[in-house]
């Protein structure tokens, strides 16, 4: 039993590294496929044809539906590690509701779904929750409730006490419904039910991540179904000891508005020349900034002492010296040791980004990085400066 378990744990962190591995190899192409089309869709000088417009919005999609099946599968992975940490706390139900329902409206707006949002004037209890992964598992409930809905249909967001201790939080769509026998296998990996020969896209693994983290934060998760009637899928959590500890969370913030008209001079060290060209291309349009750039972080390091930056950007596997070594030498040089660093990488599990804040970068952005945010994150580190 002990080489049983010996052998399994070995062949989970192999499989584990291979999907990171894998992650950061797809996520470098996918960073120009994504940046490069969203670049052309927002070209005002030259505008696209309705029909060219439709095409490039096809290959946007796709990639960020590529993106999607990555992300999951990394999730998954992490999950039966045993690699997800959890930060329980009190939080208020109502407000996060509010929150996933606003990232969802545009997707259900496009279908004619009318979203109902029961729980702000319900006003629930705190539960006790990790707020990040409540919030994830609410928006898979909200997606699936706008895909497999019915054109011009609604969804329903309400909440109950079922027990004195127990706050539960359901979502009601009025799509086909789901058949008694396909309930039972609905939570197991990649069971995507009859939509595996539909148009909906999805990866088969968004309910069992779900059901998996409702699990590790102590809750219970369940489905009713009727057959041309709708589905309700619903959480239950323990209401939290001390309510009034229930975090309050500053509203969503447009990442547009955080981009001042301060400019200034931005140095860019990135070996791929892909993504280069990109970068080259979104700074083309900003004319408030400068851009310089390096293959290699060594040369990157002589660039910054000479030239003085603003702000640099720097991807982590880099030929030769790495991003994250030549971090810590530019907070070791008197000459650039103020200048704020952001890293750009298609590292994105959660030890590379604490790795890379660890080692002296004031932000990190993942690759695929979408333009608006980049420029947030330039203007958000140009204004700490």
């Amino acid at each position: 039993m002990r080489i049983a378990k010996a052998l399994a744990d070995a062949a989970n962190k192999a499989k584990s590294e291979f999907l990171s591995s894998m992650s950061h190899k797809l996520r470098t192409p996918l960073n120009a496929i994504i940046g490069f089309s969203q670049f052309i869709a927002e070209d005002e000088q030259d505008p696209l044809t309705k029909e060219q417009m439709e095409c490039i919005e096809q290959v946007m999609k796709a990639g960020h539906h590529l993106l999607e099946l990555i992300d999951d599968a990394l999730d998954l992975s992490k999950i039966e590690i045993g690699a997800v940490t959890l930060s329980l706390e009190p939080v208020g139900v109502a407000e996060v509701v509010g929150e996933c329902v606003e990232l969802t409206t545009s997707m259900a707006s496009r279908r004619s779904i009318r979203i109902e949002d029961r729980i702000g004037s319900a006003a629930p209890p705190a539960i006790h929750v990790d707020r990040t992964r409540f919030k994830q598992v609410l928006i898979n409930f909200l997606s699936n409730a706008v895909k497999y809905n019915r054109e011009g249909g609604s969804i329903v967001l309400d909440s109950a006490e079922p027990r004195p201790d127990v706050v539960r939080v359901s979502v009601t769509d009025s799509g086909d419904g789901i058949p008694e026998d396909k309930i039972l296998g609905l939570f197991d990996p990649f069971d995507r039910q009859a939509a595996e020969n539909s148009d909906i896209e999805g990866t088969g693994i968004g309910l069992t991540i779900t059901k998996r983290l409702v699990e590790q934060m102590g809750g219970a998760i369940g489905v009713d179904s009727t057959p041309g009637d709708g589905s309700t899928f619903w959480v239950e959590f323990s209401i939290a000891d001390d309510i009034a500890d229930a975090r309050q969370v500053a509203p969503i913030v447009d990442p547009v508005g955080e981009v001042d008209s301060a400019g200034g001079l931005v140095l860019y060290v990135e070996d791929n020349p892909a993504n280069l060209r990109l970068m080259r291309k979104i700074m083309s349009r900003r004319s408030q900034f400068d851009l310089i750039d390096a293959p290699t972080a060594e040369l990157g390091l002589e660039l910054a002492r000479q030239k003085q930056p603003d702000v640099i950007i720097m991807d982590i596997n880099l030929p030769g010296m790495d991003g994250l070594t030549a971090v810590a030498r530019l907070g070791d040089m008197r000459e650039t040791r103020d200048i704020p660093a952001i890293a750009l990488s298609a590292a994105a599990m959660p030890r590379d980004i604490e790795r890379g804040l660890d080692a002296g970068f004031d932000d990190y952005l993942t690759k695929p990085v979408d333009s608006t945010f980049l420029m947030a994150a330039i203007g958000k580190a140009l204004a700490d400066t």
